[in-house]
């Protein structure tokens, strides 16, 4: 009698990366006076989520942030596919309604993709306001 060899199933992984509320509680943290960041600006906050991780918080223009979190330093794998599987970095925009005091979310790496959301990020960042670069964007898509 032979014994069927096991093979290993693959575990489902939790990603160590914040998710959407989190990210939006981050961008509420900067915008108020949570005294957890490592380094805090006017213009961007930096703090350290675990010992692989790093959020950032950074004001694009008036009134539109990104919160970003990528890993930290250099990262060491087993193999080059878990190398290929890490992600290089988690981000979303979201707009702060002066007026109503609420966050809107406008963007993130999980819609479309890490080089839209680059694109996406650079024109908001160059043309100063969303109208601008939403038109913009548009062009070229």
């Amino acid at each position: 009698m032979t014994i069927a060899a096991q093979h290993p199933t693959p575990l489902l992984e939790v990603s160590k990366y914040p998710h959407f509320t989190q990210a939006r509680s981050y961008l509420k943290k900067f915008l108020g006076r949570w005294q957890g960041w490592s380094k805090k600006t006017h213009r961007y906050a930096k703090c350290q989520l675990s010992a692989s991780l790093d959020i950032i918080v950074i004001r694009l223009a008036p009134y539109i942030f990104e919160v970003k979190a990528y890993p930290t330093g250099a990262l060491i794998v087993a193999s080059p596919e878990e190398g290929l599987a890490i992600e290089e970095l988690r981000g979303w925009i979201f707009v702060n309604d002066p007026r109503t005091k609420k966050i809107k979310f406008i963007f993130s790496t999980q819609v479309k993709g890490i080089e839209v959301y680059r694109l996406v990020r650079s024109d908001i960042r160059h043309k100063g306001t969303l109208a601008r670069a939403e038109t913009y964007y548009r062009k070229l898509v």
